[in-house]
């Protein structure tokens, strides 16, 4: 499934998150994995419910943060901000660690997720990115990363490493050291 196939779907959720100005780079990329942008999708059956609608909420995360029905794509964008708000406010803005609120899962989900982003695969749906709206995700990126260029050897290799790998890795290997405390 695709966002052409959704249109409508898309624009509300492009709509939704420049509004609330989070980073649509983001938003589309974790729908586009969710559902493709399908207000109608469910996902399987398990322990926790059934993913439902675009944003593929569980009725626990749906009674939290949405209102109305999932799969009303102008509802389910609202909560998708809503959650993606409450989400960031807990991890300090990182959306690597508010989408690994939303699905725990680093290789399968977040990380992929973050390199659709900072590739800028997003579709610009109501033409609202054109007039200057939205962040973007490879800009406050590289905007953290340091200047490795003083270092001879380790510039040159990061130099060919795209930001958010050298990010991820600097995670992972704080996840990592603060793991074995």
């Amino acid at each position: 499934m695709s966002w052409q196939q959704f249109p409508d779907v898309a624009a509300d959720f492009e709509t939704a998150v420049l509004n609330a100005g989070q980073d649509w780079q983001v938003a589309y990329c974790q729908i586009q994995t969710e559902s493709g942008f399908d207000p109608d999708a469910e996902g399987p059956s398990t322990a926790y419910g059934t993913a439902k609608g675009a944003a593929q909420f569980l009725d626990s995360t749906w009674a939290q943060f949405g209102s109305g029905s999932p799969y009303d794509p102008q509802a389910a964008a609202a909560a998708y901000v809503n959650y993606m708000g409450y989400l960031l406010g807990q991890c300090g803005g990182d959306y690597s660690c508010a989408l690994y609120g939303y699905n725990h899962s680093y290789s399968g989900y977040v990380n992929p997720i973050l390199a659709c982003a900072a590739a800028g695969n997003a579709p610009d749906v109501t033409g609202q990115l054109a007039a200057g709206g939205g962040a973007s995700l490879s800009t406050d990126l590289a905007s953290i990363l340091p200047d490795f260029s003083s270092v001879p050897v380790l510039g040159q290799y990061l130099a060919q490493v795209p930001s958010w790998a050298v990010v991820g890795g600097i995670v992972l290997l704080i996840y990592f050291l603060a793991a074995k405390r």
